[in-house]
């Protein structure tokens, strides 16, 4: 970890309101690899909450310093190195890997050239996996899944979903190991993660077969086809909106819009003028469910959409902008980059930001915009998209979201880990939820941004280490270090 002078966080979550015993899982179908493809382009199961655990095997510093890409947990004598063993029902979400001699479309480094990953599920006779680290990550005519679900954009990583009912093993082989010279090789790569869920034992998950048969490959190129439109044009408007309003919202005044009844909230559509940073930062937008007197949603707009340093429909400039092809060229060069963007749950457009985030309420809903500008007035447009529904399944969660800014290394911070090295606490909650995502925007005096910060997640625990253990925000973001203006955003 490297001390960062100021962090801005905007953290999205879901916490639930039923009450202890309330059912958590209503649907007791089988959980096929077509199951987990479909949630990965869909968004209506983001508000089920369940008794599931998510964790992070990883290469971070167990000493507490910064050395990630190199502290392997566990080799075994016969040269085996074990990133992952784990017992069922689970599913893995996430591989990523790195080294720092990876050269972008050229792959790893020589020294890993024959290293494989084999991944073994339910302690079958051979791995359903067994690929070297180029023929699954990097080569588009290797890799066992089709891009974006395993790409290469600053780090190679795969997003395809692993499922397993009994038992998964992920190993790194090479077949140098304890040759002569081993020890002066970096064999295995550098930094990995290998992200993952284990269900309660009741879950009955159907474990990955290889090759899809024909529903799984169908959702599979669903889901490709999904990301690429959702990464390139926005989501489609509803024929009417149920709210749609334009606010005069003055200096130290707030306007709010109330929704009776119970739905979802489908979409939030917002635009702001003047849609500058000092106003996207001073204006907050407000989300109450079920007659709560707290927000759940208390968010400035800006930090909210990821636009609170740009404004929507501008352009800036950056040394670091690489354009697609020319990612091994020397980076220096300032080129242009629009400002705007397009997600599958959050995007910035001309004319307007949107939000994807189901939102669900049983007795009603409000809205608030709150201006805190000491002088500026603020013209706001708010658009919502509202499914009317006659009840809401006893599984769903309601979604919150907060903002917190401060110095990692301020006065206060805790101190983690053996070295005690100060951290900024993002959230903390104590509730029955999920954890969905977060912006991170970074306000950072120089030209390069690294990253670094190890993110820990503790979920139902409290010791040390966390079951989730990242080795750096470069990592946890899949983006890399940056050469980049002073204020950046990130989103995971």
């Amino acid at each position: 970890m490297k001390m960062i002078r100021k962090r801005s966080i905007c953290l999205f979550f879901a916490t639930a309101i039923i009450a202890l015993g309330a059912s958590v899982h209503a649907d007791e179908s089988v959980r096929d690899v077509g199951y987990f493809l479909k949630r990965l382009r869909t968004l209506d199961h983001l508000p089920e909450l369940e008794g599931a655990h998510t964790a992070m095997s990883s290469t971070w510093d167990r000493s507490g310093g910064n050395i990630d890409g190199f502290d392997y947990k566990r080799i075994e004598a016969d040269g085996r190195n074990v990133l992952l063993d784990i017992k069922g029902p689970g599913c893995i979400h996430r591989i990523m890997a790195a080294h720092r001699k990876h050269s972008r479309r050229k792959g790893f480094a020589p020294d890993q050239k024959e290293t494989r990953i084999q991944i073994v599920l339910d302690r079958a006779d051979k791995p359903i996996i067994d690929m070297t680290l180029n023929d699954f990550l990097i080569l588009p005519d290797k890799t066992p899944f089709p891009y974006p679900l395993v790409f290469e954009k600053s780090y190679p990583g795969c997003l395809h979903p692993i499922p397993f009912q009994k038992h998964c093993l992920v190993q790194l082989v090479n077949p140098n190991y304890k040759k002569p010279g081993w020890e002066k090789k970096e064999l295995w790569g550098g930094w990995w993660q290998v992200t993952y869920t284990v269900y309660p034992k009741h879950v009955k998950v159907k474990t990955l077969q290889l090759p899809l048969n024909k529903a799984a490959k169908r959702e599979q190129t669903a889901v490709a086809a999904a990301w690429l439109k959702a990464e390139s044009s926005p989501p489609t408007a509803p024929k009417t909106w149920l709210v749609d309003r334009n606010l005069v919202v003055g200096a130290g005044k707030s306007q709010e819009i109330r929704i009776d009844g119970i739905g979802v909230v489908r979409q939030l559509r917002m635009a702001v003028e003047p849609s500058s940073p000092e106003v996207l930062k001073a204006l907050r937008l407000e989300l109450y469910w079920d007659g709560g007197k707290s927000a759940s949603v208390d968010a400035p707009v800006g930090y909210f959409f990821g636009h609170a340093n740009t404004g929507r429909n501008t352009r800036h400039k950056s040394p670091g902008v690489l354009p697609p092809g020319k990612e091994h060229e020397p980076r220096g060069k300032v080129l242009e980059y629009d400002c705007n963007f397009n997600s599958l749950l959050i995007g910035v457009l001309p004319e307007e930001s949107y939000a994807r985030f189901p939102m669900p309420f049983a007795k009603g809903a409000v809205a608030r915009i709150r201006n805190t500008h000491p002088d500026k007035t603020a013209k706001v447009r708010l658009r919502l998209d509202v499914q009317s529904r006659k009840t809401l399944p006893s599984n769903w969660g309601r979604f919150h979201a907060t903002f917190t800014e401060a110095c990692a290394n301020g006065k206060g911070a805790v101190k983690v880990g053996p070295k005690k090295i100060p951290a900024k606490t993002v959230l903390q909650r104590q509730a029955h939820g999920k954890y969905i995502g977060a912006l991170l925007h970074v306000e950072w005096p120089s030209r390069d941004w690294w990253g670094e910060g190890d993110w820990l997640i503790w979920s139902d625990e409290s010791n040390w280490p966390p079951s989730y253990h990242g080795t750096g925000s470069e990592e946890y973001f899949q983006g890399g270090g940056d050469s980049s203006t002073a204020k950046q955003s990130r989103a995971l």
